[in-house]
């Protein structure tokens, strides 16, 4: 095994024009994830990131994040993955104490008004909806950093329990390249089956583990295509999704099984006749009857991560 971003620059020499990403009409191929991730790494390196430099991402717009966090691996870095939810304080700590010196974070809109505080050393950079057109115009890297097993890849952080005070060192996760090649390789062969003309419809967070294992990595090695719904919250469109692009793997929550559920019984027509093969979550049904509800509505098994993630 060796550095984790492999699995995207041999993915892009087989099947270079089949997507890879898709959030709503924002398309990035093989070829093209893998030439924005060699243009991030060519820009990071322009900025004097070296080999074992922590990188923040706090975001998770699946094409952008894709292209960040393969770029930030190609040079050998270690991408340090925080949600946009955690809040500013919060965020500001953990980056703080990870020893993040630079970060790409989402801009503020009206899902996220409030953008995060950085420590005062780590250079901010804004990602918005063009940035992979920005991105197009940096210099590109197109090698790889060969990195150790047991090197560290990612950093994640764990939010605390209800009620529990934030300890940023404490809720800090370091990942391997081992690691997180065999949860990838495990995730995509034993666990979903991926084939190349697979579709995963991910509502995911891409910061969490299960959004980066279970989805972007597996996925990646598989040479299958992610989607991300534009608008997580609009059930009929994204039931029109599974439709158009073939979804044949629908990931997320418990909860987003259990809304589907609830529009089809409403609406039984709504997936009749689609691909959709299984869903996987990152948490177990509460119990048997929820797992036989979920599954007896949507048509398909229902499988769980949680021993593979930890549930994030």
């Amino acid at each position: 095994m060796s550095n984790l971003a492999a699995n995207l620059t041999d993915t892009a020499g087989r099947v270079p024009h089949r997507p890879a990403v898709r959030l709503g009409r924002e398309v990035l191929t093989y070829a093209g994830l893998d030439e924005a991730s060699a243009c991030v790494a060519g820009g990071l390196i322009a900025h004097g990131v070296r080999p074992g430099d922590r990188v923040g991402l706090v975001l998770d717009r699946a094409p952008a994040f894709a292209a960040l966090y393969y770029g930030v691996l190609r040079v050998g870095a270690v991408a340090v993955v925080v949600s946009p939810q955690l809040g500013r304080d919060k965020t500001h700590d953990f980056l703080d104490a990870s020893g993040t010196r630079l970060c790409f974070a989402e801009g503020s809109d009206a899902a996220q008004p409030t953008e995060p505080d950085l420590p005062a050393r780590c250079l901010r950079v804004t990602v918005g909806p063009d940035f992979l057109d920005q991105v197009a115009l940096w210099p590109q890297h197109a090698g790889l950093v060969h990195r150790a097993d047991d090197e560290t890849a990612v950093v994640t952080v764990a939010p605390p329990a209800d009620g529990d005070p934030f300890d940023a060192a404490a809720a800090s996760t370091g990942l391997s390249h081992r690691e997180l090649q065999l949860a990838a390789f495990i995730a995509a062969t034993l666990l979903l089956d991926l084939k190349p003309s697979d579709t995963v419809l991910s509502y995911a967070p891409m910061s969490g583990t299960f959004g980066q294992t279970c989805t972007l990595n597996a996925v990646i090695l598989a040479g299958a295509a992610l989607s991300q719904p534009l608008n997580p919250d609009d059930l009929t469109a994204a039931a029109r999704t599974i439709d158009q692009h073939g979804v044949t793997i629908l990931a997320g929550e418990l909860a987003v099984f259990s809304a589907f559920s609830a529009l089809l019984h409403t609406a039984p027509r709504g997936l009749s006749g689609t691909t959709l093969r299984l869903g996987v979550s990152s948490r177990p049904p509460p119990s048997e009857e929820t797992r036989t509800r979920i599954t007896g509505t949507l048509g398909v098994p229902l499988v769980e991560a949680e021993w593979l993630t930890g549930g994030h």
